[in-house]
């Protein structure tokens, strides 16, 4: 035999309901009177005041009835109202652990796809940084921009090649000016004063 399945903590509901009205002598009898005041309503006639009072009277009697019948079908509607809400709560009791797991696993779900969303744009980011242009800047120093910070040069005279191009007899060299500067050379320094010798670094034999 199949158990049944009752939630910890939950009763089952009880959904006690009364006797059904059709049982009921009050509701057999307004059941009754309906239709025998139906009868007499088709085969009256209102042709003058007595007539017209008589219907006046049936109409009172008829008004009253049915509100008597309206508080009898609350008095059987309401337990079953309540047996409704009392379903209601039981099954409430046994949705709200799949709810909440429900919405636990779409949370999570929904964080990773924020995360994997936010790591890819980061690295389009630091992909774009580190591909970007060099950007001129003033007195030919050239700058390029990082994420992680910014690197710098600026442009150099190689030195070597200048001077062989002059030895080689290279007398103009665009943006460059060359001038003389004369060195001397003493086949006999000891004839060369002390005092020359201490004042000038330019003494060589």
């Amino acid at each position: 035999m199949e158990q049944e399945y009752t939630p910890a903590g939950e009763t089952e509901p009880t959904c006690a309901l009364l006797p059904p009205p059709q049982r009921d002598p009050i509701v057999v009898r307004l059941q009754e009177e309906g239709e025998r005041l139906l009868g007499f309503a088709q085969a009256a006639t209102v042709t003058d005041l007595d007539t017209a009072k008589h219907a006046t009277n049936d109409v009172t009697i008829i008004r009253g009835t049915l509100r008597m019948l309206e508080e009898k079908r609350k008095a059987y509607k309401a337990p079953l109202l309540e047996a409704g809400r009392e379903l209601d709560r039981y099954f409430n009791g046994i949705a709200d652990p799949f709810q909440k797991a429900d919405k636990t696993y779409s949370d999570k779900v929904i964080a990773y796809h924020r995360e994997v969303e936010r790591q890819r744009l980061e690295a389009v980011k630091i992909n774009e940084a580190v591909q970007a242009e060099v950007v001129e800047v003033p007195d030919q120093q050239k700058h390029v921009r990082a994420e992680a910070g910014t690197m710098a040069f600026t442009w150099v005279a190689d030195k070597d090649r200048i001077q062989a191009a002059i030895d080689s007899g290279a007398r103009e060299i665009p943006g460059i000016h060359i001038y003389p500067v004369w060195q001397y050379k003493v086949l006999k320094l000891d004839q060369v004063p002390e005092e020359y010798k201490r004042q000038s670094t330019r003494v060589t034999r």
